[in-house]
């Protein structure tokens, strides 16, 4: 039996298993043959919502806020801007909001797909949660702490936030509102966020937080939500556009249907690829492939991560070096609470189930710094397959959230 495993923007492995059972744990799912006619039915016609030419007004200031990892950013800005000129927004009007953290995007420019006077007069900026000066006061919680928002967002008369969906269940998943805030928040707020609790998913830790971010959004006022269905290797499946209610519900409908796999049973060895361009290969993708590749493997058996990762660890990953107490470093990254602490959480807890391997252009120090091997070349992952009794491939793990028929899944189950 073989397969063709997509991983990174465009790289390809050809795997096949003579002796054991090669299973692909994918989605059925396609992506749009025309994505933009798609998006503009999204904002022409969200889900029991106005559309967004209803929701502004010639002379409205429009912040155009995008989520870190979201497929095509630069695409959709450029026709979401172009929407708004078409319906009386000044160009000198909108506003581009970007993450600064994200390693993609860093440098990049989100208008980099507008049309030269489109470029000229829309401002582009990019959100430091370390900088007060950036922040503006929005109002309190109910349970008292201050709201403090990126003041684009909260000096705007209309806002509309661009994101990538993930499944609910994922660990550190509080559905799209969170990418506002605390996305677009303060650091403190930010790190209080990044809660060990919320990454193993207690469900009263949960709720509390999903509570508080829903408030949040009412109090700022409720953005136009446009989140896109990922498809399979970084395309668009579809759009999900409304309110943050609606696209909050439909949006987990559609993230199940899509994205929650079944393996028939576990496997000795786990094959999982981050696919997508450069907005996808980062260390957050690699914790959530991780979480996901756990439950389908066996207890002492090895997962292979097939990337084009490149971003150098973190803070929290850096303390992973040289480990010599699992439980310990989780404690420090307990108490410390960096800005990856997902992936460094979930590559512990990878550790304490399977033995790990890297595909990505990262060198062989830092992979082994961290306690994973160094695959060297893209053929060694077949020499891998061929030494294991039985397989499973998850192709777009970054995405998938994968079950086993029997109910036996892995550290994540």
């Amino acid at each position: 039996m073989s397969t063709t495993l997509h991983y990174g923007r465009d790289s390809t492995l050809e795997l096949s298993l003579d002796r054991a059972a090669l299973v692909t744990c994918s989605p059925e799912l396609r992506p749009l043959a025309d994505w933009s006619q798609a998006l503009q039915q999204a904002l022409d016609a969200p889900t029991d919502y106005l559309p967004l030419a209803s929701a502004v007004t010639p002379g409205d200031r429009v912040a155009v806020a995008v989520e870190p990892g979201t497929p095509r950013a630069e695409a959709i800005v450029a026709q979401v801007v172009d929407y708004l000129l078409a319906h009386g927004i000044a160009a000198a009007d909108i506003a581009v909001l970007q993450h600064v953290a994200d390693p993609a995007n860093t440098a990049a420019d989100l208008r980099e797909l507008l049309s030269p006077a489109a470029r000229d007069g829309v401002t582009l900026h990019r959100h430091d949660p370390s900088h007060r000066d950036n922040l503006g006061y929005v109002a309190n919680t109910r349970g008292g702490k201050p709201v403090y928002l990126n003041r684009v967002l909260s000096d705007a008369d209309a806002v509309v936030f661009i994101g990538c969906l993930r499944s609910p269940r994922v660990p550190g998943s509080l559905g799209p509102a969170a990418a506002i805030y605390p996305g677009y928040s303060d650091g403190p707020t930010m790190q209080r966020f990044r809660h060990p609790a919320l990454l193993a998913r207690r469900k009263e830790y949960v709720r509390g937080a999903r509570r508080e971010i829903d408030q949040v959004a009412w109090l700022a006022g409720s953005p136009f939500v446009v989140e896109v269905i990922p498809g399979p290797g970084g395309t668009i499946a579809g759009f999900v556009s409304g309110d943050l209610a609606t696209v909050k519900r439909v949006g987990a409908e559609r993230m199940a249907d899509d994205w929650e796999t079944t393996a028939a049973e576990c496997a000795d060895l786990v094959v999982a690829a981050v696919s997508g361009e450069a907005e996808q290969q980062t260390w957050e993708n690699v914790g959530r492939a991780l979480a996901a590749a756990v439950r389908l493997v066996n207890s002492d058996g090895a997962i292979v991560l097939c990337t084009e990762l490149a971003t150098a660890p973190g803070a929290g990953l850096q303390v992973l070096s040289g480990s010599e107490s699992w439980d310990r470093d989780l404690k420090q990254l307990e108490d410390q609470r960096p800005a990856d602490l997902l992936a460094a959480t979930m590559l512990i807890r990878a550790h304490q189930q399977a033995r790990i391997y890297l595909l990505s252009q990262l060198d062989e120090s830092t992979v082994e710094g961290l306690g994973m091997i160094h695959v060297t070349e893209p053929a060694d992952v077949g020499r891998l397959i061929a030494r294991s009794d039985s397989c499973v491939v998850l192709p777009d793990a970054q995405f998938a959230w994968p079950t086993v028929e029997e109910g036996r899944g892995g550290v994540g189950e």
